[in-house]
């Protein structure tokens, strides 16, 4: 080994000793500030949601009817031959996913048409679910 590279480790280890040292209470002051503000934004973010909890929860819920619609769509669609057909049990689980999301809108919701609307959406998916059971069993 030629002998300057010995030397050039040590002069990069004082370097780096030396950067540690200065730079070390740089960093806790920024990580300290970071999590003083990172807790006065998630407080501001609980006080927030907890003022808006109605709007919020009607939104989550209108997103989850939405959400089931998706489900039955980009399901469906395989399974009427518009694109490839996944494995059998692939094919079963956005029907599945969707109906649970409507029996949770279902028993949850607070809005009665929303209610209906997951009734009758969670009857297309139980229906669509059936199909493709039957389908792929046989």
């Amino acid at each position: 080994m030629p002998a300057a590279v010995p030397s050039a480790l040590a002069a990069c280890r004082r370097f780096g000793h030396r950067f540690g040292r200065a730079a070390a209470p740089v960093i806790r002051r920024g990580l300290a500030t970071a999590l003083r503000l990172s807790d006065a934004g998630l407080r501001a973010l609980g006080r927030g949601a907890r003022r808006h909890r109605r709007p919020l929860r009607a939104l989550g819920e209108r997103l989850a009817w939405w959400s089931a619609l998706g489900l039955l769509v980009l399901g469906g669609r395989p399974v009427l031959g518009e694109g490839p057909v996944p494995e059998p049990w692939l094919a079963l689980a956005p029907f599945v996913a969707g109906l649970l999301l409507c029996a949770l809108l279902r028993l949850t919701s607070s809005a009665r048409q929303l209610r209906m609307a997951a009734l009758w959406l969670g009857a297309l998916h139980g229906t669509a679910a059936a199909l493709v059971w039957t389908a792929f069993a046989g």
